[in-house]
């Protein structure tokens, strides 16, 4: 029920933004239409061709600073918070009644986001997997305790190191049978992931695999790769169900 509400809601939000659109244009070409003496259906182009074009210098114009803006941000949040902690700490120290219920250092959480999967399979979908594995490096280093992890129960570095085994077990092995030739789909049906085949979506070893293989020949892009997911992934079920 709530599903379906949502996709009412949906519904009727990109209905509004097509009323609001189309009012939009249609008195922007209605003054071009008045006042340049153009006929209608050319006002009603040039409209739409204003509007984007509109929207294309914003675009340079507004990005390229927030960008610069949030990547300063994230060079200067990290002390940030540290001071926000360390004050913290030292109110917790000096009001008795806050011992009790706060614990200075306890703090020491991560929110990793997509960056941990506790026992469940990662999925490289749009990743650099071998990134991936310098960012859970990083993490490992950090003074944190616990991980609340995108996917799976909240752990710690235990269950993070557990998921980057996943990938080292993975590259490891696709590396071998990209470097045979074989298949992105036979390679991830061939493949034996251990414990790793109890966890949750043991399938997206494919998208896995095919992902490192564009790795390996350099032709990694952000965008996921469907039609060749698509191929793998039905030469994979075909050798699954086949017992090969």
């Amino acid at each position: 029920m709530l599903w379906l509400t949502g996709q009412v809601v949906e519904v009727f939000l990109l209905l509004f933004l097509g009323v609001l659109i189309s009012l939009y244009l249609g008195a922007l070409a209605g003054v071009l239409h008045r006042r340049a003496r153009l006929p209608e259906r050319f006002a009603f182009f040039l409209a739409i061709m204003i509007s984007f074009g509109g929207l294309v210098v914003l675009f340079y114009v507004l990005v390229p600073p927030l960008i610069a803006q949030t990547q300063e941000l994230v060079k200067v949040l990290p002390a940030y918070i540290s001071g926000w902690e360390a004050a913290i700490d030292r109110l917790a120290e000096r009001v008795p009644a806050l011992k009790s219920v706060y614990t200075p250092g306890q703090h020491k959480i991560l929110f990793a986001g997509d960056i941990a999967f506790y026992y469940v399979a990662p999925f490289a979908q749009n990743a650099h997997v071998t990134k991936w594995l310098s960012a859970v490096d990083r993490i490992t280093a950090m003074d944190v305790q616990t991980i609340v992890p995108g996917h799976g129960p909240i752990g710690g570095k235990a269950e993070l190191a557990d998921m980057a085994g996943y990938f080292v077990l993975l590259k490891r092995e696709a590396r071998k049978r990209y470097d045979a030739r074989m298949s992105p789909g036979r390679a991830a049906a061939d493949i034996s992931m251990g414990k790793y085949e109890n966890w949750i979506g043991p399938e997206r070893i494919v998208m896995d695999t095919v992902r490192l293989y564009a790795e390996f020949d350099g032709t990694l892009v952000p965008a996921m790769d469907v039609e060749g997911t698509r191929k793998a992934t039905e030469e994979y079920n075909a050798l699954k169900h086949s017992g090969r």
